[in-house]
């Protein structure tokens, strides 16, 4: 069974300030292990994204990852 949403942003949010970084990555592969899941929906992704807006994150899908931030400006022009 997938992991609650909120648990996913709880423990992306520790990696990334973990990190140190300002941007993480995470392969396809590797979110749907934190996920615990073995299909993928639109739905799934929706509830993901409310979760870490609720954490202060800023989730971008991507064909090949996942990139994840803070919902700061961590580097200003």
């Amino acid at each position: 069974m997938p992991k609650e949403p909120k648990k996913v942003a709880e423990e992306i949010d520790h990696m990334l300030r973990k990190s140190g970084k300002e941007v993480l990555t995470i392969t396809w592969p590797e979110f749907y292990t934190l996920n615990d899941a073995q299909r993928w929906t639109d739905e799934r992704t929706q509830w993901i994204d409310e979760a870490a807006k609720r954490r202060g994150l800023i989730f971008g899908f991507g064909q090949m990852v996942i990139s994840v931030c803070h919902d700061r400006n961590f580097s200003p022009v």
